[in-house]
């Protein structure tokens, strides 16, 4: 292995030792390779070098487009079953953070597309029929810094959203969309399949992931007591920083 310079090597060692005594504490973004390189009066070169010994060490992990954390981050890890339950204006993946004692955010895009062959196929409609889409970046806030930690993106029956407007809204009110399908008198079963793949592009940007990460990818269906299809939600989901636990009782 060529041998590294001796500013980059300086420079990863006062890190290092920064990380070892809790200076620098796991889930802390550091500055910007600028910052850095002002601070300790290098060239961002010599930062760029000194961040990647860092990494080899598992010190610290290189985040595309967002920069250097030490250790990994505190992640979250979700209950499957907090779907099936509502604390105040919380549900679900919201529910999760919350408990975790972080602040969750959402950012969602709302859009009429027509049904791919597969959206089709959770559906239950036919090809090309016109759905409402909610897609979803979620994650948490680490120390002031968004940390994203799934997509999800719903498709719901052309009928459910016929009796809901309010499912083309941002805001579908404290609980969200499946408290009020509850409160228009459905009475809601879920089904999950579970499968993971290679995150896309597309994913890849949103999630902060590389070039080759894997993704857990987990399908749910929701039905009614009449085993009417109401939606089908797809959930990308970082396994890394957000396991999910399923408990049976």
């Amino acid at each position: 292995m060529p041998r590294q310079p001796a500013k980059a090597t300086q420079l990863a060692d006062a890190l290092a030792l920064q990380i070892e005594n809790g200076t620098l504490k796991p889930g802390t973004w550091l500055p910007s390779w600028a910052n850095l390189a002002a601070q300790h009066g290098v060239v961002i070169s010599t930062v760029r070098r000194a961040l990647a010994m860092l990494a080899d060490r598992d010190l610290i992990e290189l985040v595309p487009g967002r920069g250097a954390i030490v250790g990994p981050s505190a992640g979250m890890t979700r209950q499957a079953s907090d779907v099936t339950r509502q604390e105040g204006a919380w549900r679900g993946f919201l529910l999760s953070v919350v408990e975790a004692g972080a602040e969750p955010f959402t950012d969602t895009v709302i859009r009429d597309t027509g049904a791919t062959a597969e959206i089709a196929s959770w559906l239950a409609v036919p090809i090309g029929t016109t759905v409402v889409e909610r897609d979803r970046t979620q994650g948490q806030m680490v120390d002031g810094q968004r940390e994203p930690l799934q997509i999800a993106t719903t498709w719901f029956s052309p009928q459910i959203t016929g009796e809901l407007p309010i499912l083309r809204q941002l805001s579908t009110g404290p609980g969200g969309m499946y408290s009020r399908m509850t409160d228009a008198g459905h009475v809601l079963r879920w089904e999950d399949t579970v499968t993971e793949r290679v995150a896309t592009s597309d994913e890849r940007s949103r999630l902060g992931l590389s070039r080759g990460a894997h993704v857990l990818l987990i399908w749910r269906r929701c039905y009614n007591q009449d085993q009417r299809i109401l939606e089908a939600t797809r959930r990308a989901i970082r396994s890394d920083r957000s396991p999910v636990v399923y408990r049976y009782e």
